[in-house]
């Protein structure tokens, strides 16, 4: 419940975070993966969840690289071009 509503947070709020979003949330399937690892819980057949554990990693950590900010590119007079010049403080 508390990651859901940070991640909400950051979605709303704090777009700049999104990175550090998927950090967490790589973390915390590393660590689910971990726990399961180390401490197995006995069932019948393979718990649901465990697969959702094995997607989420590699998808999240390709959503983290496509979420990093590209640097802005500037012309020959080093000056950022007018699309970003237009949103940039003066």
């Amino acid at each position: 419940m508390f990651m859901s509503i940070v991640f909400l947070v950051v979605f709303f709020r704090y777009k700049n975070l999104i990175p550090f979003m998927y950090i967490l949330i790589i973390i915390e399937y590393i660590m689910r993966i971990g726990v399961g690892l180390l401490k197995p819980f006995e069932t019948v057949g393979i718990a649901p969840g465990v697969v959702g554990n094995y997607i989420m990693v590699p998808l999240a950590v390709i959503l983290f690289f496509l979420s990093i900010p590209k640097p802005h590119k500037k012309n020959k007079k080093g000056e950022n071009s007018a699309k970003e010049s237009q949103f940039s403080e003066k």
